[in-house]
This record gives structure tokens, sequence and C-alpha cells, in this order.
């Protein structure tokens, strides 16, 4: 796993986009090629708590680039004006969205058929070997030690996913603050059953 330099939110945690792994390595590469896009415009899926906010945020910091997050809610008539704009000023133009396109553009019919072209970019959910990275991520950020073999314990009996991820370290952070202990298995187990019952090591994550 490696780390990019992505501008940072005082106010909240960093977005998980800072932590690469296989599921979202692609990435920056992708954005970087902005300039081979058909009419230089892509779309940027990827579930909750992906680093979308993130990625845009580095693309937008350069000269000629416009960003748009969650673009499936931004009105017809604004998400037209920019993808005009864009193309009459030559702007690189990146939506991100965590819902599906076929879900949004169906309901702007002037910009469909223009927007289906446009490159995809797209963001799964974690692979397995980047759980223990993301719990990892998250509690380092927020200050809470967890070891090693704690980290495999929750990765392994969790949901896969970004915010999943995030959800049970701020979990177990808040639980820890309030009844004054380390977190430790039991704890861990608890917030578990909490957020994901039924979930333990025996089931195929992939199917989470």
């Amino acid at each position: 796993m490696t780390q990019i330099a992505l501008p940072l939110r005082p106010d909240r945690l960093v977005d998980a986009a800072l932590l690469l792994g296989q599921s979202n390595g692609h990435v920056p590469a992708m954005l970087g090629n902005y300039a081979q896009w058909p009419f230089r415009t892509a779309l940027l899926l990827g579930p909750p708590r992906s680093g979308k906010s993130s990625f845009g945020a580095q693309f937008a910091s350069q000269p000629g680039s416009l960003f748009l997050d969650d673009a499936d809610r931004i009105g017809a008539d604004s998400l037209f004006h920019s993808w005009n704009r864009a193309q009459a000023e030559g702007l690189s133009l990146l939506l991100a969205s965590a819902v599906p396109p076929a879900d949004w553009i169906a309901r702007l019919p002037d910009l469909a058929s223009r927007l289906a072209s446009a490159q995809m970019i797209a963001i799964p959910q974690p692979d397995e070997a980047m759980m223990p990275a993301l719990l990892t991520h998250w509690a380092t950020r927020i200050g809470l030690v967890l070891p090693p073999s704690l980290i495999d314990y929750i990765a392994l009996r969790m949901e896969r996913s970004y915010a999943a991820a995030e959800a049970v370290i701020l979990l177990l952070d808040q639980w820890s603050l309030e009844r004054k202990i380390p977190v430790g298995q039991k704890l861990a187990r608890e917030a578990l059953d909490q957020l994901f019952p039924g979930i333990g090591p025996e089931h195929d994550q992939g199917h989470l």
C-alpha cells in the first residue's frame, strides 16, 4: 500500500482515497490522462467513502480542470451549463457520483448521448487484502492504536467496504472513550455484532 498527497480537510477525517490499493490504484493515472478522454470528460464512479471527493479535489487543482461532486444531485440545467462551459473553454470535466450513471443520465436526455461516451473511471469496493490497511488507516487518523492481530480479527468479520471500515473504527473509538476501556477483542466483537450481525470468517467476504 502507498499513500499520495491530497488536499486535507481539517474538519473531517481524510478520505480513504489517501490509501491506494488494488481497487483504486488505477485512479491517479486515469485522472492524469485527461487529454485522452472523449470530449475531455470523465465519470468517476465509486461507493461512499471511497475517496471520490479527494481524487476530484486533486484533479481540480490542475489548471483547466472542472470537478463536480455528486453529479447525480445536480440539476439538469446546471449540469448542462457545466458541460457547455467545459466544451467552450476547453476544460477537462470530471463528474463524480456514487450512483450508476444509468440512474441519473437517463433524466438528462440532452446530455445522455454526450456523457455516454465519456471516460468511465470506476472505484470498486476494497479487496480482501486492502481491508486491514484501511482499518489501520482510519485508526491512525483518529489516534486509535490497534494491534495487527486485532485488525486482522476485525477485517475477517465485517462487511468489505470503505464505509464499513470507517464505521467500525469510529464506533470502537466512541465506545472506548465512553467506557474508559482499551479496545480489545471483546469490544471489537460487540461492535461487529452490532454493525455486521451474522458475518464471520466462515462467510464468503466476496459476496458482501
